[in-house]
């Protein structure tokens, strides 16, 4: 937003002639700070809170995967160790079939 314009001079008058309004204003302005600082604390306290969720769930998806991709592997090697077994078994019985 644009900065605010200049303050009114009777307010000026004013904050110079009472006291109690200077302290006012002040005790406002100082209570304004304070909340500014707690919200931006608490938005950077879940915004961390946030990025470490992020973090775990991606390091838990990359686990999935890996686990994923080694559960692959292991069904493949599976797959070549028996169609091994049975090359040797169709191997086996050609020879046994053969005529001496």
């Amino acid at each position: 937003p644009p900065p605010p314009p200049p303050p009114p001079s009777s307010l000026v008058k004013l904050l110079n002639k009472d006291s109690k309004v200077l302290a006012y204003f002040t005790a406002l302005q100082q209570n304004l700070e304070y909340d500014v600082q707690k919200w931006k604390k608490r938005a950077h306290h879940w915004q961390q809170l946030y990025e470490q969720s992020e973090k775990k769930k991606k390091k838990k998806e990359e686990e999935e995967e890996g686990q994923k991709l080694e559960a692959k592997k292991k069904k493949k090697h599976q797959e070549e160790i028996a169609e091994k077994k049975d090359r040797e078994e169709k191997n086996n019985k050609k020879e046994v079939l053969k005529p001496p």
